[in-house]
């Protein structure tokens, strides 16, 4: 979704943001897509169910 969106709007920069679930997909979007890096702003991961210990 994000490539599309870049596509559309490429000029634009990007602030991604996730809550639980979603929170965890945008870490791991944003961890594995670093090409996107000039695109995206900033990204923000609120309430993530993560475990730093583990």
């Amino acid at each position: 979704m994000l490539t599309k969106l870049i596509n559309l709007y490429p000029k634009t920069k990007l602030i991604v943001v996730g809550f639980s679930m979603g929170a965890n997909i945008v870490t791991k979007y944003l961890g594995e897509n670093s090409r996107l890096n000039e695109k995206i702003l900033f990204g923000l991961s609120v309430c993530q169910g993560y475990d730093g210990v583990k």
